[in-house]
């Protein structure tokens, strides 16, 4: 462990914290006063102070520690990127997942007010049995109130462990502080190099701590005939060297940590070659021909090499252009699926959810649906798991109009897999 994780936690158990016997439900009652402004938006609320922020940071960083994703970053020559997680569906269960929050106060407490009318969350905003509520990242910046969103959302995983789940999104990087910051963010000046916490911790680094906590993926699976299949939660999509069939295969193991690789795994280059899997052999080319097209941007733009937080699906993107500055790895739904083919095995990856560009779209045949920011398009997927087979679970395309508190059904549809 890191002093500054030691001292943290020192800190934490050596006084009585601000946040003490505070709940989510008190938190967002606290701070549901915004108001609408509709030629400027909507008006800061009071202001968080840092002791109540970093007292809840801490909790958090307790309960859900950084371990490798922070501690042990390096393995080897490889760079840990982060750490992705496994879990089993209930039948009948029902997923709320939103995208980029980006400091928008509002859409927060409009999109846990929407949960709770529909029984995602109860009175005191505990999620429910059979329910889950899954935040694909880009919490901060853009907006002025990054910090109280980071506090309700930490808050709400503290209290929902098993059914909360907060991903990482490619603006969780201390490195875009300086460049995405609003102007009135309350966490504006935590990322001053001389700000020290209680005299001795500098918040940089414990944010950065918080930052590498947050899970990559999310794999959401059901059993169907002693075989499994997946629906994966991300801000981004996958690394191309990341080969996650070993992960879905494991049916004992819920959490992996994901390094950066100079190269795409022996299991699907060995597919590359082999004849007697023609459908898997042409996956498997294609890509390493993305691969190979991509090597020199992973090698010199290391922040971006991490697709789980930079990559979108874009049908228009050009054959031989698989890279784009400020939004990283580009695949058509082809390459897609030609992924989740070389993955899947006895357990399928069938599905992804994600957000990063913003805009709604869902790719022709379902492989990839793309939630918008909040800020411009406030729209998120309310999934219903009444089936067996992902490809028949019903989505409800919940929006909920700018200065309204009341969300509607835009849209019901089914995860189509063609």
């Amino acid at each position: 462990m890191s002093s500054i994780f030691l001292n943290a936690m020192e800190r934490l158990n050596a006084v009585s914290p601000y946040s003490e016997g505070l709940s989510f439900k008190g938190m967002l009652k606290k701070w549901d006063d915004f108001v609408y402004v509709k030629q400027s938006g909507f008006r800061c609320c009071r202001r968080l102070d840092d002791r109540l922020f970093f007292d809840v940071l801490l909790r958090y960083l307790s309960t859900f520690p950084p371990l490798t994703r922070y501690e042990n970053f390096q393995h080897g020559s490889r760079p840990a990127l982060g750490t992705v997680h496994k879990i089993t569906v209930a039948k009948n269960s029902r997923i709320h997942a939103h995208g980029d929050y980006h400091g928008d106060l509002p859409s927060l407490i409009k999109n846990m007010r929407f949960l709770q009318s529909v029984g995602i969350l109860d009175f005191d905003f505990k999620v429910t049995e059979n329910a889950l509520v899954v935040c694909l990242g880009d919490y901060v910046h853009r907006g002025p109130e990054s910090k109280k969103i980071l506090c309700l959302l930490m808050q709400l995983r503290l209290e929902n462990p098993d059914r909360a789940f907060l991903l990482r999104g490619n603006h969780e990087e201390t490195e875009l502080a300086n460049s995405w910051m609003h102007p009135q963010d309350e966490m504006y000046h935590l990322f001053s190099s001389s700000e020290l916490l209680w005299g001795f911790l500098p918040a940089k680094e414990m944010i950065e701590l918080f930052y590498r906590s947050l899970l990559l993926a999310l794999y959401a699976g059901v059993e169907k005939n002693g075989k499994m299949e997946y629906i994966q939660f991300s801000h981004g999509l996958f690394p191309i060297y990341y080969d996650l069939h070993n992960f879905l295969e494991q049916n004992q193991v819920n959490e992996e940590t994901v390094y950066q690789e100079n190269n795409l795994s022996k299991r699907i280059l060995d597919l590359a070659s082999q004849t007697d899997d023609p459908v898997r052999q042409k996956a498997a080319i294609k890509l390493k021909r993305v691969f190979d097209a991509i090597a020199f941007n992973l090698a010199t733009q290391p922040g971006c090499a991490n697709s789980f937080l930079w990559a979108d699906c874009d049908q228009n993107a050009k054959t031989q252009k698989y890279w784009e500055k400020n939004r990283g790895l580009i695949l058509s739904e082809k390459i897609c699926k030609a992924y989740f083919d070389l993955v899947s095995g006895n357990n399928n990856l069938v599905v992804i959810v994600k957000a990063h560009r913003h805009i709604y779209e869902r790719s022709p045949h379902g492989k990839v649906h793309t939630l918008p920011a909040s800020s411009l398009n406030d729209l998120s997927y309310l999934i219903s798991a009444d089936s067996p087979k992902i490809s028949d679970w019903k989505v409800d395309l919940i929006k909920i109009p700018f200065g309204i508190k009341i969300a509607v059904t835009a849209k019901r549809m089914t995860l189509f897999i063609g």
